[in-house]
């Protein structure tokens, strides 16, 4: 990512120091919790203290583009960090009323790994923040990304109690009161000698004379017992390195090393480059050996692989300004330093260099590390560097002080070799004791080297097993290594399978995609909730579901099915759940209360499932499925409205029929322009009043769509046969609507005034607006002025003024109608054809061919087999204007 970033900015900027400068500062400070990106602003990153954030104190805003490109190619790549997974953390307890579980005490070691948001999160955690217990080494922050110092710690914890006060004065409720810890020094040093103490104190006098604010600066470590002087080797080749640390002792070409000693390099490269004869011993990076500690340590080319370069220099420029105080009365270094002044007299010393901060601040973690790295010793510490140059200065800086012990190979002889051999043997129980401390710090390769060596054949192949899967897990994010990954995966699992440690062999059977082997596995195992989970992320949902069952995860194996369609198989593990609830109510089984814990949650009800199987099934057209899912509705009313819904118009209507809703039944065929099937529902009900009303509305329809004489013929006997029923039984208005077709198909004015007549002895409400059309159509059909005709149309003049005002009277917000009005307003909508929904719209169906369809304007488009809702004092103004022109 770095080279991406940097080819855009082209600051030539060290990574490190910008990965140092967002971890800890830009999106690991404390601050940064605060804000809703989760990061400083770029005004709040250039307000930071210089000592707290020296680094880049003049480049601040090339440092936060560069940031931003950091963010932006993450976002884009869908990728998070550290500070992201911390500040999403923070972010969710501040929103949590009460946290889940309550920790009392936190003890935090190594504490100058931690960036501040950790450990304000880890202060946020702990019920009482004074409980709390840190200890760290600043001298030996070499995690890459954290400037940490116990200053900032005691800083932080005073932000907190200044919080705490507000919170509790705008309360005005008792809070904790939080304190500023002291800061207490260990100074004595129980696991390295004096020798190692003074080499190592060495060092960060150079650090508090480059980088000041770079660690808490305390007193130097006190050894509580003297020592062999640390050995410097010079002047010699890895053959004689070889001589050296084993003397004549060697059988074979490789330099058997103890149990309790370590060979120490600067990373893995130099780790991959080490010369074969070394590869028996224990070989560690710096950075794994933290925490660590042994009798002797080999460091082995740290300055060869250190990315410091001419910069170790600038510790020859300060060797030359300390032999210039030495001797002033003034220095505090009077007492206790000793210069080899021959040595600084002598030719061939490297050059020394003038430090700059900005140009020169690699110097600082490199120091660390070096400091790290001798400070692993119990007993013994040899330094051996391929690289003169760049060994050069740290060299003399230790021999000029006196601090170690110089050994060259030619000055040696056999008495003298004795005495210097670095190699030991150790026993079988002294390597599995080191292979066991090795395994519980997660370094596997050299766990299994110790194990190796100590002869626990099992303890190696488990420790080979981690190893592999560790590395094979390293690799997950890099595509090009994809088939490797794989082929580690796979090699773990069959070491596992061989330590019988199943559940591990299944994991990496599952990383290597092997997923049929690592549930089966699981299953074995009877962790039916992770090859569930397996199977879940695999696509398997049957399986996935029947594996949750195993588990009495009732709840999970009904919601996996759900939400994947499989409604036929959730409607069956919903009812074993309810079996096995039975059985184990009727047993009095006391892990019932478990089952119902993981009971189907509630939304996951018999009718929720089948109505969306009924869906499902619509929508691949599968008709039986869908019925059969239908069939499982309890409420005959949701059938109904599932087979509208969809247009399955011949199943909805029977269903409507069979409940004895005929008249609904023959609406619906109707409205949907199934005129044959409405026909006959209603003669097979063998009601009059429904057969007439179907018969008159199919001929209304008839009339407004066909024209040939064989249809009219048929609505002629209809019509005849449903004036009759309707006369019959007295229903006035309804044999006036038939009248009034009569008048349209025989053309003949004595229908019209029949028509009329019926409509206004219609009871209990008079149809003035059916008496309107009558008139409409009396005009149309006539020029006769007679006397009878003239006092129709005069009885229309008041039918006009009587519809118009209960029309308009409706949506008048001076004077609403009465009840007998509102009547007469519904009257007058159904006979234009449109029925209220609600309070503000109408439906029209114009399938029916309703007298409103020319009225209002319902476009031919829209005519088909559908509802049309049209806005209800649109249409009744609409209605009016048609009455008065």
């Amino acid at each position: 990512m770095w080279r991406k970033l940097e080819s855009k900015t082209r600051t030539g900027y060290h990574p490190s120091f910008v990965w140092t400068e967002i971890m800890s500062f830009i999106k690991g400070s404390y601050e940064s919790l605060s804000s809703k990106t989760g990061y400083l602003s770029k005004e709040e990153y250039m307000e930071l203290g210089r000592k707290r954030a020296p680094n880049f104190s003049g480049q601040r805003d090339d440092i936060y583009d560069i940031f931003l490109l950091y963010e932006h190619y993450k976002k884009n790549h869908q990728m998070f960090d550290e500070t992201d997974v911390v500040h999403d953390i923070f972010r969710r307890l501040a929103n949590m009323e009460t946290t889940p579980i309550t920790i009392h005490q936190i003890y935090v070691d190594e504490t100058q790994d931690f960036t501040q948001a950790e450990l304000f999160l880890l202060i946020r955690l702990c019920k009482n923040p004074n409980d709390m217990f840190l200890t760290g080494d600043t001298a030996q922050s070499i995690m890459r990304g954290i400037a940490f110092r116990f200053e900032d710690l005691k800083t932080l914890f005073f932000h907190i109690k200044q919080n705490t006060k507000a919170k509790k004065s705008s309360k005005s409720s008792k809070s904790l009161e939080v304190h500023v810890p002291q800061l207490h020094q260990l100074t004595y040093n129980y696991r390295s000698h004096a020798g190692i103490l003074k080499l190592a104190s060495s060092i960060l006098e150079v650090l508090v004379r480059f980088f000041p604010e770079s660690f808490d600066r305390l007193e130097p470590d006190q050894g509580l017992f003297p020592g062999p002087e640390p050995i410097l080797i010079e002047s010699c080749t890895f053959s004689d390195l070889a001589v050296l640390l084993s003397g004549n002792r060697r059988e074979t070409s490789n330099i058997e090393f103890g149990a309790h000693q370590v060979i120490l390099v600067y990373n893995e490269e130099a780790k991959e480059n080490l010369p074969e004869e070394l590869s028996c011993g224990l070989v560690l990076t710096i950075y794994e050996s933290k925490g660590l500690e042994f009798d002797d340590v080999l460091l082995f080319n740290f300055f060869k692989y250190s990315q410091a370069s001419k910069e170790w220099r600038v510790v020859t420029k300060h060797l030359n300004e300390l032999a210039e105080t030495v001797y002033s009365r003034t220095s505090r270094t009077e007492q206790c330093v000793r210069i080899d002044n021959d040595l600084l007299m002598s030719s061939g010393r490297p050059r020394p260099l003038d430090f700059d901060p900005n140009q020169h601040k690699i110097l600082c973690s490199e120091l660390k590390q070096l400091y790290t790295a001798l400070t692993r010793a119990r007993v013994n510490v040899w330094i051996y560097d391929e690289d003169p140059e760049k060994r050069a200065p740290m060299f003399e800086y230790f021999k000029a002080l006196n601090l170690v012990k110089p050994v060259d190979i030619t000055e040696l002889n056999e008495e003298s070799l004795s005495k210097v051999i670095f190699a030991e043997n150790s026993s079988k129980q002294d390597w599995i004791k080191q292979g066991d401390s090795f395994m519980k710090n997660h370094l596997y390769n050299v766990a299994a080297q110790c194990f190796g060596k100590g002869g626990d054949r099992r303890k190696q192949m488990l420790a080979q097993a981690h190893d592999r899967a560790l590395l094979a897990s390293r690799r997950k994010d890099k595509l090009r290594e994809k088939n490797e990954m794989r082929d580690e995966f796979l090699f773990a699992a069959e070491l596992y399978l061989n330590c019988e440690r199943y559940p591990e062999a299944a994991k990496c059977l599952s990383n290597a995609k092997e997923v049929k082997p690592a549930i089966s596995l699981y299953t074995k195992l009877r962790q039916f909730e992770k090859a569930a989970e397996l199977c879940k992320k695999n696509g398997l949902i049957v399986e996935c579901s029947r594996l949750y069952e195993s588990a009495d995860k009732f709840n999970k194996a009904v919601s996996i099915l759900y939400e994947n369609g499989v409604y036929d198989i959730a409607l069956d593990v919903l009812k074993r759940y309810k079996m096995r609830e039975t059985e184990m109510m009727r047993n009095d089984c006391q892990s019932l209360e478990r089952l119902r814990t993981n009971r189907p949650d509630k939304i996951y009800t018999k009718e929720k499932i089948s109505l969306r199987a009924a869906e499902k099934y619509h929508e691949q057209n599968d008709f039986k499925r869908m019925q059969e899912a239908v069939s499982r509705f309890r409420d005959e009313d949701d059938k109904i409205e599932f087979y509208k819904k969809h247009q399955y118009i011949n199943e909805a209507a029977n269903l409507i029929a069979s409940s004895g809703k005929v008249s609904e039944a023959v609406n619906l065929y109707m409205k949907h322009g199934m005129l044959d099937k409405a026909r006959y529902i209603a003669e097979k009900s063998k009601d009059d009043i429904i057969i007439a009303k179907t018969l008159h509305d199919i001929s209304r329809i008839t009339l407004a769509t066909e024209h040939d004489n064989q249809a009219l013929d048929t609505v002629k006997d209809d019509l005849t046969k449903s004036l009759e029923i309707f006369k019959r039984y007295g229903e006035k208005n309804l044999a006036g609507n038939v009248l009034l077709l009569h008048a349209k198909v025989y053309d003949d004015i004595k229908f019209i005034l029949s028509a009329g007549e019926a409509f206004l002895d219609t009871r209990p409400c008079k149809n003035e607006a059916g008496y309107l059309e009558c008139c409409n159509l009396l005009v149309k059909l006539t020029d006769q002025k007679d006397q009878n005709i003239l006092d129709f149309l005069l009885k229309g003049v008041n039918c006009l003024i009587k519809v118009c005002n209960i029309i308009l009277l409706k949506f008048s917000s001076i004077c609403k109608g009465d009840l007998a009005d509102e009547k007469k307003f519904v009257t007058y909508c159904h006979f234009y054809g449109m029925f209220p929904k609600g309070d503000v719209n109408f439906e029209v169906f114009p399938a029916t061919k309703p007298l409103c369809e020319n009225i209002l304007s319902i476009k031919p488009a829209s005519s088909t087999h559908k509802v049309v809702t049209l806005d209800t004092e649109r249409c009744s103004h609409m209605i009016v204007c048609h009455l008065l022109t």
